[in-house]
């Protein structure tokens, strides 16, 4: 014992983990930038819920089917708290992101090799992304006012630094500069679930885009176009987007990596709170009623495969046709249809059985109801839906599918987004 006891005293003991790199040796080891990126990388997954929810739930395109417990449901009415463990959760993970692409350019110089210079590209684009998302949800839009303030503009790794929030113009200065060097620095196209120089050129194409620089967002959204690295899906296959691997998908340009038995896929991802599938998912927010009748215009609308509504069968295993509508007090309604196409009935709020009211225009055909103080109202024709809290479920199902996972999907980011946000038609040729 003794002797063991000497042995212990005499040597100096290594206090070093030993499934990560302590900051002070990252540029010993050869491998140390490799490990620092793909860190950073790894930082993006806890990253990336609540940036979605910060981005996504306040817009037009989704309706929350009355309420939550979640605070999300802050983001989604704007009643900003606090205390939202989102936000606060979003802020912290973003400038994890931003300070650990800072030590890395603390402590690794450019021109050493083309694969370190790859590696520093990547690092910049991560770091022009996240600053790109921060600036959007805590700034003003850039062509409102350049000189309001957005977000701290932090460029170095030191964590006693805190700055002050910078202008949104700053913030936007930075953030092209970055991926101007990343687009630089960035040679090859290793795989689409890693930066590469498409994935700078098309975030470029949107910065430039919400600047308002329409001939740089033109000039760079070409550049990504004319890549044989990626390329558009064709039309027929848009609405399976969701269950192709990302890295199968040619139209990817750049997607966060979640391994199946590693990360949590099911209830906690982007999918859960949009449908429920084979039992797994909130299933709490729908397809809006805006967003439902932009893509119903068009039959042909691609986008109409993404939503799933959950049809209720009568006790004779058929389903049953009514007509729905928003009241003036933002409300669904609904009631039974009969008869045939053109001849369509229903019972009014006096009892009476009332003909449809019908328009035909060239593209479109409008149904009306009378409601009780004689006016009309538009309705549309759909078959009675299962629903939450009186809103009706139209599952959408753009980021849900992929390798049977239910409600996993990947994350997709600039260009296209297909899991983000609406795809301009003009995008689906």
């Amino acid at each position: 014992m003794a002797i063991f006891l000497l042995g212990i005293v005499a040597c100096e003991v290594e206090r070093y983990p030993y499934d990560s790199i302590v900051a002070d040796k990252l540029d010993e080891s050869g491998a140390g930038i490799e490990a620092a990126t793909l860190g950073n990388y790894a930082m993006l997954k806890s990253w990336t819920d609540n940036w979605y929810r910060l981005v996504e739930y306040p817009g037009d395109n989704v309706a929350l089917s009355g309420t939550t417990s979640d605070a999300l449901f802050f983001n989604y009415n704007y009643q900003h708290i606090p205390n939202n463990y989102r936000v606060a959760t979003y802020w912290q993970n973003s400038y994890q992101v931003i300070v650990g692409t800072n030590k890395i350019f603390d402590t690794f110089e450019e021109g050493v090799s083309e694969e370190n210079d790859q590696l520093l590209g990547e690092n910049y684009y991560l770091r022009a992304m996240t600053y790109f998302y921060l600036t959007n949800i805590f700034g003003r839009p850039y062509t409102q006012n350049p000189a309001s303030l957005a977000v701290p503009l932090k460029l170095d790794a030191d964590a006693k630094v805190f700055p002050e929030r910078a202008t949104v113009e700053a913030v936007y200065q930075q953030i092209e500069a970055d991926l101007l060097k990343a687009e630089t620095l960035m040679s090859s196209f290793k795989e689409n679930v890693y930066a590469s120089p498409e994935a700078a050129q098309a975030l470029l194409s949107r910065v430039y885009l919400y600047m308002e620089d329409n001939q740089q967002a033109l000039a760079y959204a070409d550049k990504v176009l004319a890549s044989t690295n990626v390329s558009l899906l064709p039309t027929e296959t848009l609405a399976s987007y969701p269950t192709i691997v990302p890295e199968s998908n040619d139209e990817t340009i750049f997607a966060i990596k979640f391994v199946k038995d590693a990360d949590n896929l099911e209830w906690s991802s982007i999918g859960s709170m949009f449908a429920n599938i084979q039992g797994v998912g909130w299933g709490e927010m729908y397809a809006s009623q805006p967003y439902l009748d932009l893509v119903r215009q068009y039959p042909s609308d691609q986008r109409n495969g993404f939503i799933d509504p959950v049809y209720l069968l009568n006790d004779a295993g058929e389903k049953t046709l009514w007509a729905l509508y928003v009241d003036n007090k933002y409300q669904y309604e609904w009631l039974p249809v009969e008869g045939a196409p053109g001849q369509y009935t229903y019972t009014d709020a006096n009892g009476n059985i009332q003909k449809l009211g019908i328009t035909m225009a060239a593209d479109d055909t409008t149904y009306t109801i009378k409601l009780a103080d004689n006016t009309r109202q538009e309705v549309e024709l759909e078959y009675r839906m299962a629903d939450r809290n009186g809103y009706p479920k139209y599952y959408i199902t753009k980021c849900s599918g992929r390798k049977d996972r239910r409600s996993f999907g990947h994350r997709l980011f600039p260009g296209w987004q297909r899991c983000t946000s609406t795809v301009p038609k003009q995008m689906q040729s």
